[in-house]
């Protein structure tokens, strides 16, 4: 199962003057090795002094199959992450995730078919980002941070989230410029970066205003490919 990176830098949003917006969604297509098997709807929906983001995503392995989603919300100023959730239905197991998110520490809570547990951290300095397996939501959430950003090689504080125990690590992004990507009708440039390090690392592509547009990892060969959303069912005459 591809694991999830969400990584995080300061770049300034709307304020919350601006006030509450109309919702954002967003599908992406999540395929292994050139097979597609499945895909993630994220919402973005921005009011007052916060943006709440939901992600839902169904996917399949073999006769096993995966459905998980999540929930956080971050402040609309600089997108510092406020809280993290999601709940994950795998295998028959249910697994709980939580974030508890404070000035100079946090906790991680897990609960694993009603079994709960937790783990305290001191929290480092500057943006937290959340790293859960099977989801990617938080890859655009990086991307719109990023956006307007000028960097060439910065470290960014990863929570690797697990059923059994996490772990909060620094680990690398580089700019790589700007590119051109090829996407299946058309060729557009892009800001290319690298998460992590090799052979394993993720490399992501984002648009000029923020959208992540491509995210690949060559070992596993996952990919994941922003799609245009599903147009929106029109309400039945009555």
């Amino acid at each position: 199962m591809a694991a999830l990176i969400a990584a995080p830098a300061a770049a300034p949003c709307r304020s919350a003057a601006e006030g509450a917006s109309h919702p954002q969604q967003t599908l992406f297509e999540i395929a292994v090795n050139g097979r597609t098997i499945g895909r993630e709807m994220m919402t973005v929906e921005e009011g007052g002094d916060s943006i709440a983001i939901r992600s839902r995503t169904a996917q399949q392995f073999g006769v096993d199959s995966l459905r998980k989603a999540l929930d956080m919300t971050v402040d609309s100023y600089d997108l510092n992450l406020r809280n993290y959730s999601s709940i994950q239905n795998f295998r028959g197991h249910s697994l709980r995730r939580g974030l508890s998110l404070h000035d100079t520490v946090f906790t991680s809570y897990r609960d694993q078919d009603g079994r709960g547990t937790g783990d305290t951290f001191v929290r480092p300095p500057g943006h937290l980002f959340v790293l859960d397996p099977g989801l990617f939501a938080s890859f655009d959430l990086m991307c719109r941070m990023l956006r307007g950003r000028a960097f060439e090689r910065r470290t960014v504080n990863l929570v690797v989230l697990s059923s059994t125990a996490d772990t909060v690590i620094a680990t690398p992004l580089v700019d790589g410029g700007l590119v051109t990507l090829k996407q299946k009708t058309r060729s557009v440039s892009a800001r290319r970066m690298t998460l992590g390090d090799e052979p394993g690392a993720y490399h992501l592509w984002m648009a000029t205003d923020g959208r992540l547009l491509r995210l690949e990892q060559v070992p596993s060969g996952l990919r994941v490919e922003r799609v245009s959303a599903p147009p929106r069912r029109a309400r039945a005459a009555g």
